[in-house]
């Protein structure tokens, strides 16, 4: 038995419904009560740790303030002397001093322990918690250096990374878990290179759909699954007052199989636990090792 958890970034509940989605309804859907902290609408660096921990920035420690960071400490304080110019600008002084000092941009971890902690839980890409670095490749996407990119080079480049996810869960089912957990940052960067664009975006939506069916045609008839934005998107067909299109919209989203549903990102991870209580896990044989073999290969 296994719950599976897409958070899928910025799906706009408005839109699921605007484009009348098959799959990502699933037995009960709706708006989900966000969260923002350092600035005045949510942010996806922290309140992913919160759907994760049920704690708040303060207490996951995951911020604004740390998700830019430079292992370098002389390149880390000259970064906070750059906000003023364009996104594209930094991306490129950002490049020059990876080549030149090796130093690289970092996107922390929490310590805190939440729905994806234990021996029988899996968890891909999901920022602040694991494989934080996979965001960082997304958000490159916006950025192709020197040179200028097409709309199809980008594409090219987020179903790319894309795929990779929403494949590792389904392949995940194969294999014994409770929780199978994964973050898909595509919807959001799509909503913000395509806010006024409805062909592109639309697709981007059918194709995440398309692959949630995918996922759910994989799954036993005891396996759940949880669907969660931690924000929507303001694009032309779901507005919001007082905001531009492409902004992240206060409306996240959630959705689950099992007829009930989150409705506060902070309820996450009780909803979680309260769900694989019921589940079993069987870890299956113990692997044996070749130790002196791989040791004299090098490979432990």
């Amino acid at each position: 038995m296994t719950l599976v958890v897409l958070g899928i970034d910025a799906l706009e509940p408005e839109l699921v419904d605007h484009w009348d989605l098959d799959n990502i309804p699933l037995e009960g859907y709706g708006e989900m009560e966000t969260y923002a902290y350092t600035k005045e609408r949510p942010l996806t660096p922290e309140v992913w740790p919160i759907i994760a921990t049920g704690l708040g920035p303060e207490e996951h420690g995951v911020t604004k303030g740390n998700t830019s960071e430079w292992d370098n400490p002389v390149v880390d304080f000259a970064s906070k002397f750059t906000w003023f110019l364009s996104f594209r600008m930094r991306g490129l002084l950002g490049d020059i001093a990876t080549k030149v000092t090796g130093a690289d941009h970092t996107i922390p971890d929490t310590d805190a322990e939440g729905i994806f902690t234990g021996r029988d839980r899996v968890v891909h890409n999901w920022p602040g918690v694991e494989n934080s670095d996979w965001l960082r490749k997304v958000w490159a996407t916006a950025n192709p250096g020197e040179n200028d990119t097409s709309k199809d080079e980008f594409d090219r480049s987020v179903y790319d990374i894309a795929v990779q996810q929403l494949a590792w869960a389904q392949e995940m089912l194969a294999h014994p878990a409770t929780v199978v957990g994964v973050h898909v940052h595509l919807l959001d960067m799509g909503g913000h290179i395509y806010s006024n664009n409805e062909n592109r975006l639309r697709k981007m939506y059918e194709w995440t759909d398309m692959w949630v069916g995918h996922i759910l045609d994989a799954m036993d008839d005891d396996d759940e699954m949880l669907i969660l934005s931690d924000h929507g998107m303001v694009t032309p067909w779901s507005e919001e007052d007082g905001a531009e299109y492409g902004e992240h919209s206060w409306r996240a989203f959630s959705s689950s199989t099992t007829g009930n549903r989150p409705e506060d990102i902070y309820d996450v991870k009780q909803w979680v636990e309260e769900t694989v209580n019921r589940f079993e896990y069987d870890a299956g044989e113990e692997v044996d090792i070749p130790e002196e073999q791989l040791k004299e290969l090098g490979y432990i």
